[in-house]
Parts: structure tokens; C-alpha cells; sequence
């Protein structure tokens, strides 16, 4: 599915992003970091696939929406997958910003992908999930996607962050904010 899961540590506790399909190799990657929480974008499959396998860390999403939709395998698209534990510890509010292990994550909601997707920004990196992509945006058309709601998520949220901000994408490649306001072929300023 290449889907990109991602791992922020300090002084050896880690946050997981988006722990999609390959769950042994997230174990891992991460032997000797304590995952102290588990960050979700959105609530498809593809980027919660291995909550079970790695549960015991605090879940943290990003919306009332996503932790709802997990459940609900015509919306997670997870009807010939096992559903995840969704019971979430954390529910973050837009603009809410928390410490986690001493890294601060700021919670953007940006519905369009899904109704309840969100972007997580850690200082200078925005891990937009399935929202923002490498000179491309997130499908809309799954259930609860918008392609208006995309528009206005990206254009009125993300693309008011600086010029440098790094893009840590769900799928493909990272980018800058600067780089796609400039040259994104869906989404323009």
C-alpha cells in the first residue's frame, strides 16, 4: 500500500504516525523506544492497520469524527480487515496543541479526505496524512471525502503555514508548503 508511517523520538520515547500495514517492521524499527503514543491522521485501514499489533501506547486522534469512523468498516474501507481497538485516550481539538515526551504537536483539522482528517505539526514538519501529497491532494472520492472541504482545509489552513514547513505525506514522497502552494496541479493559492 506504500503507506508511510512515522516516528518522532526524544531521549528514548518515540510518537508513531499512522501505523499502517507492516506492523513487524514497525515493532522493529522502533526495539528500544518506548512508544508512549500513537498518532492517526484519518481513520482508514491503511494508516491503523497494526493498532492492535502495537497497542499499549496511548491513541491519540486528531478528531471526534476519526475515532467514530475507525469503527465503521464502510468508512475505515476495512470490511475484509480486522478492525482496530479504537478506544482512543486522546481527542484533540483544532488549533489544540499538546507536549508529548517534550516534542510539541499542534492539531490541524482538515476535513476533505475524509470528514474527520487532520494534520499533526511538529515544529518545522506537518505530517498531513492523507490531506496534502508531493504536487497531489487526497482522494475524496471514499466515503465522507469532499473535495470542497479538501480546497478549503489546504488553502485556508494548510497553505497559511510558513514557505519552509517540511510535508511528511501518508503516501509518496515529502514536499514543502512553499514548494506546493507554487506548484501543486490540484490545489492552488
Amino acid at each position: 500500500m506504500d503507506q508511510n508511517c512515522y516516528l518522532l523520538e526524544k531521549d528514548g520515547k518515540g510518537i508513531l504516525i499512522d501505523p499502517g500495514p507492516d506492523g513487524d517492521k514497525i515493532i522493529k524499527e522502533t526495539e528500544g523506544i518506548e512508544i508512549t503514543h500513537i498518532l492517526l491522521t484519518h481513520c482508514h485501514f491503511d494508516h491503523t492497520y497494526s493498532l492492535n499489533k502495537i497497542r499499549g501506547s496511548k491513541l491519540v486522534v486528531g478528531s471526534k469524527k476519526c475515532s467514530s469512523n475507525m469503527i465503521r468498516p464502510e468508512i475505515s474501507l476495512s470490511a475484509l480487515k480486522s478492525l482496530p481497538d479504537a478506544s482512543c485516550d486522546i481527542i484533540m481539538e483544532d488549533g489544540e496543541e499538546k507536549d508529548f515526551n517534550g516534542i510539541k504537536i499542534k492539531c490541524i483539522h482538515t476535513p476533505g479526505h475524509t470528514d474527520g482528517s487532520v494534520c499533526f505539526l511538529a515544529e518545522n514538519c506537518l505530517f498531513s496524512g492523507d490531506t496534502l501529497f508531493y504536487r497531489s491532494v487526497g482522494r475524496c472520492d471514499l466515503p465522507t471525502g469532499n473535495f470542497s472541504e479538501l480546497e478549503a482545509s489546504i488553502k485556508n489552513k494548510l497553505y497559511s503555514l510558513d514557505d519552509e514547513i517540511k510535508v511528511y505525506p501518508g503516501h509518496g514522497q515529502s514536499t514543502e508548503i512553499g514548494f506546493e502552494r507554487k506548484n501543486n496541479g490540484y490545489i492552488t493559492e
